[in-house]
């Protein structure tokens, strides 16, 4: 009888720790468990740093090659090509990684900073919460190579030209060499991005003489170069000396392409016409080569026509951007075709 005793007490011990091991799994994985109890509140706030573990702002004589921030919450970046901009621009891509609470930007190891220079980086709308996509915006880190940091500002609004409305889907580009054409030639010194109602603001900028543009980078280049890209400017020099600006109004549409011939057509009896990109209207000085030859010119849309007669068996046709010859066929040469 004590044989079948001993074995229930033993199969009675061995369920009782069965039992104590499922309930203490679950209530593990209940602990363990992340996110909203059912019918919480959302989360809507967006990440924020922790300014004791991450690294020190606005630093001066500061030439980093790493730079490492935490935040309160497991975070992610997105879209970083487009959304941080660094002021003054890069040579070399940075590294932007985020890893649990921590984002690290790594400067490429050929990188050379500029001396005495005022740095920004922002990060726009790249750095968001992991579990609910909240974005921290204009999320931005200052520091300087020289000895102090530079304390001038630029601010404005961009609008259509048309519509008169905000333009908020463009980069504003402040330059410190002054040449007309240089939104076309080099990067910018600064970057800055408007919100969505036109809105820009530069800070941190040195005392110079400026120019300032902003476009609607299609390759995102930095380099204004696509026809199809919007553009504004700002009339006149931005000349910075111990006073900040902050009333400049940008007025952005598409622009006028340069006006060229495309092609030049003198099948024609006694017609010459130059098909252009855009109407000819007082854009088309031209002189013949011979007084003789009667002529008078014609506008149809986008074609430009020089109506001719004349007995010679050539002349030439002189615009302000090319020379055409022209051998005239008599109308019985034409007919025949």
């Amino acid at each position: 009888m004590s044989y079948f005793s001993d074995q229930l007490k033993k199969h009675l011990s061995l369920a009782c720790s069965i039992f104590y091991g499922i309930v203490l799994s679950m209530c593990l994985y209940s602990c363990a468990s992340t996110g909203n109890p059912s019918g919480g509140k959302k989360d809507e706030k967006p990440p924020v740093m922790d300014s004791l573990r991450s690294v020190a702002g606005r630093q001066v004589k500061f030439k980093p090659r790493e730079l490492v921030f935490y935040f309160d919450e497991f975070i992610e970046v997105k879209d970083a090509t487009k959304q941080v901009l660094v002021s003054p621009p890069l040579t070399y891509i940075p590294k932007i990684k985020a890893k649990g609470k921590r984002l690290s930007f790594i400067f490429d190891e050929k990188e050379v900073l500029k001396d005495d220079a005022t740095y920004t980086i922002n990060f726009g709308d790249a750095i968001v919460d992991y579990h609910e996509g909240n974005k921290l915006s204009n999320f931005t880190y200052v520091f300087s190579t020289g000895p102090f940091l530079d304390s001038l500002n630029v601010a404005g609004k961009i609008i259509n030209a048309q519509s008169h409305k905000g333009e908020g889907e463009m980069i504003v580009f402040l330059y410190d060499k002054t040449a007309d054409t240089i939104v076309k030639k080099e990067k910018p010194f600064y970057f800055a991005k408007p919100d969505k109602d036109g809105m820009f603001s530069f800070a941190n900028i040195k005392s110079d003489t400026f120019r300032l543009f902003a476009i609607k980078d299609e390759n995102l280049n930095y380099i204004y170069d696509l026809e199809n890209e919007k553009i504004a400017f700002a009339d006149s020099l931005i000349i910075l000396s111990d006073t900040s600006i902050s009333d400049l109004i940008l007025h952005a549409s598409l622009p006028t392409p340069d006006f060229r011939i495309k092609s030049v057509d003198s099948k024609s009896y006694g017609k010459i016409k130059l098909n252009c990109n855009s109407s000819p209207e007082n854009k088309l000085p031209y002189t013949l080569s011979d007084d003789e030859v009667i002529h008078y010119p014609e506008i149809a849309a986008d074609t430009f026509i020089i109506n001719y007669k004349s007995d010679l068996d050539s002349f030439f046709v002189y615009l302000p951007e090319d020379t055409i010859k022209v051998k005239p066929k008599g109308k019985a040469d034409f007919l025949k075709r």
